[in-house]
């Protein structure tokens, strides 16, 4: 999923859905640009879930985001 502006979903809760049928919900925590192998500009995407685990998504990994609250 092109994400063109990610920082929208700060303080926000939100529902990620992953291309595999996983479905992460928690806080939006942040993001940042890094480079791939290939010198492709990626993005990463945090969620912080309810139990304090961070999870780290790249868009490849994204199908779509549901802002919960």
């Amino acid at each position: 999923m092109n994400i063109p502006a990610p920082d929208i979903y700060f303080g926000k809760k939100i529902k990620v859905y992953s291309p595999d049928g996983d479905v992460t919900v928690g806080d939006f925590f942040g993001f940042s640009y890094d480079y791939d192998d290939d010198d492709n500009e990626i993005l990463d995407f945090d969620v912080m879930r309810e139990d304090g685990f961070l999870i780290g998504f790249t868009e490849d990994e994204i199908e779509r985001i549901e802002i919960v609250d």
